[in-house]
């Protein structure tokens, strides 16, 4: 067979699915070879069953999900192992079976399960051994460096929640070492703020609007048959995620209903907080919004923006831990399920003087930006990674030798 042949065939003309063997956790050393269940690794183990490298599928719990070994290993009970002549690279193996959507093949009605005589029917186009070791080497230096981006840009948040702490306790300045009396309490730690820094809740830090914290309509304000295909967005959860405001709106109403609700506006740079399905996240309302409203699902908070940075509160919101700490307060058996309006009130901010405030949020929008640019480039791995895994698994594309080498 020629590199550019290829055997058109079945999955089962190729490999085969064995059953994976029972090894409960009490029975697991927790050292030397990986265990594996249908969810991927799932322990170690001093012993193992299958000879590595080698590929694992998940049979029962996540039907059909690839996992891979590069060692000897032990799939347990919920989990096929693949079996597979010599003239089947494994590791183009896996990254073929990764495409074939072996998770859609769920035959149960109860937990489930993966039948392995309906994997074996799926097609699938084999190039030579040859052919096969070219794209299994390009697929796995896309995806080397897809990891070391989500890496670099993990590294990077993880960075960004340690600075913000930083700069928002210490300071940004080179005198900010000296300490003043302002204390902001941390659990169980007090920390001393800068000189001249002060701590203010929520409350004395909001603008002259009426209402500066807003919730609603509620009741009989707005009735759903009032809702309109387009007109003033009615913004809610949808919008606001983390540090990021999502501008698909689906709700509206017609701008004689929001003059009426006039008092729910938002306005550029308001902080918005979820306080319905997913609770606590917080965004900033973004420059070109225009007229829009909020809605009951969130809170919207507009600021004094001369004593207060509005970007620097939704941060806090989302990351500082003496903010996350205060909000937990309404939790009920570990959920939040809702924020109250004197729980947000009375959150205590520390507040530098406005120019150093400015000056931090500088630096911190910064640090997002190169946060962004990481996250950037791994979708764009990530999309490259799935168009030309499809093309050079289908033959569509061909990998020459001297690239893969």
């Amino acid at each position: 067979m020629s590199d550019q042949d290829w055997f058109k065939g079945a999955l089962g003309d190729i490999a085969t699915l064995e059953y994976g063997a029972a090894l409960p956790a009490t029975a697991r050393s927790g050292d030397d070879f990986p265990v594996f269940g249908s969810n991927g690794e799932v322990g170690r183990h001093n012993a193992a069953l299958v000879e590595g490298p080698g590929i694992v599928v998940g049979r029962k719990g996540t039907v059909g999900a690839i996992a891979w070994s590069p060692t000897d290993f032990w799939p347990i009970d919920t989990t096929y192992y693949v079996q597979a002549p010599p003239h089947i690279d494994m590791r183009w193996l896996y990254w073929a079976m990764s495409e074939l959507g072996l998770q859609h093949l769920d035959s149960s009605t109860g937990v489930p399960g993966l039948n392995r005589n309906d994997a074996y029917e799926l097609p699938i186009r084999v190039p030579s051994l040859s052919g096969q070791h070219r794209v299994a080497s390009v697929l796995d230096a896309l995806e080397n460096q897809i990891r070391l981006t989500e890496t670099a840009a993990s590294k990077l948040r993880s960075t960004f929640v340690g600075l913000l702490c930083h700069l928002l306790s210490r300071g940004a300045r080179s005198d900010s070492g000296e300490l003043g009396s302002s204390v902001m309490e941390l659990g169980h730690e007090s920390i001393t703020l800068p000189r001249r820094w002060t701590i203010e809740p929520i409350s004395q830090l909001l603008g002259s609007v009426d209402p500066a914290m807003r919730s609603g309509p509620f009741g009989s304000a707005l009735l759903k048959h009032e809702l309109v295909a387009s007109g003033v967005p009615l913004l809610g959860i949808d919008n606001v995620h983390v540090d990021r405001f999502v501008a698909d709106f689906k709700r509206f109403v017609t701008p004689a209903k929001a003059a009426e609700l006039s008092r729910y506006r938002v306005r550029p740079a308001d902080v918005m907080i979820t306080i319905m399905g997913t609770v606590g996240r917080s965004c900033l309302v973004p420059e070109n919004i225009g007229l829009a409203l909020s809605s009951k699902h969130v809170w919207t908070l507009t600021f004094d923006g001369s004593r207060y940075r509005p970007y620097l509160a939704s941060m806090q919101l989302n990351h500082a831990p003496w903010a996350r700490a205060h909000l937990r307060r309404d939790e009920q058996g570990g959920i939040m399920s809702a924020i109250r309006s004197d729980t947000l009130k009375t959150l205590m901010l520390p507040t530098p003087p406005i120019d150093e405030q400015i000056e931090i949020e500088t630096i911190l929008r910064e640090a997002e930006s190169k946060i962004s640019k990481q996250e950037q480039a791994l979708k764009k791995l990530r999309a490259l990674k799935a168009g030309l895994a499809d093309d050079l698994l289908t033959g569509r594309v061909s990998v020459p030798a001297e690239v893969a080498s």
